[in-house]
């Protein structure tokens, strides 16, 4: 009797790649739209962590520090406020409207201009007076008391998938939610008016 020599028929082969095919099929969308949310999570994980970051910068030198986030070219970086000498007494009012000249981009091992991830933009920054900014520029302010200018940031990507930075005003920390998030934002803090009666007071 003959041996039979082992191994695969063609038969057998085709077979065994049509299923391969068919379960690629199925299953390699399903990666994608995963890695798709993955990415769309960590840019917003690295987006919060940066604004902690500026607010730890804020703190440690006592001046204030500022997030500018670029909806047009899916962008961010930090600045500070310096105008030189000869502007240095000029008034608040007229150095903002020399912002070229007055903000200088801040670098270091940790934060540089940044690019969003591939295929990841930014659909929506909504400020703290609740204007809604689909393109242009927006620029967060974080103060050396660790408060900052309270913004809400919507992460989209192709699949319309979204992602929510909420950064608080009164302690400056950002909260990530899966989503479309708008959280309320706080009133403005006020100074109580005086009593009009003694016995009005506490």
């Amino acid at each position: 009797m003959p041996r039979r020599r082992n191994g695969f028929t063609f038969l057998e082969l085709a077979v065994v790649l049509t299923i391969m095919g068919i379960m690629m099929a199925i299953v390699a969308p399903r990666f994608s739209a995963m890695f798709s949310r993955a990415t769309l999570g960590g840019t917003a994980r690295q987006l919060a962590g940066a604004m902690a970051y500026v607010r730890n910068l804020a703190a440690r030198y006592n001046r204030s520090y500022f997030l500018t986030i670029d909806l047009d070219h899916d962008e961010y970086e930090v600045t500070y406020f310096n105008p030189p000498p000869e502007l240095a007494m000029a008034p608040y009012e007229e150095l903002e409207l020399l912002e070229e000249e007055v903000y200088v981009p801040y670098t270091d091992d940790f934060i540089k201009t940044t690019r969003l991830q591939k295929k990841v933009s930014f659909a929506r920054v909504i400020l703290e007076d609740g204007t809604e900014l689909y393109d242009g520029s927006a620029r967060i302010a974080f103060r050396p008391n660790g408060t900052a200018d309270e913004t809400v940031v919507h992460l989209t990507n192709p699949g319309e998938k979204f992602y929510t930075v909420h950064l608080e005003r009164y302690n400056g920390q950002a909260t990530v939610y899966k989503g479309v998030v708008v959280p309320e934002l706080p009133p403005e803090l006020t100074e109580r008016e005086p009593p009009r009666r003694a016995e009005d007071a506490l």
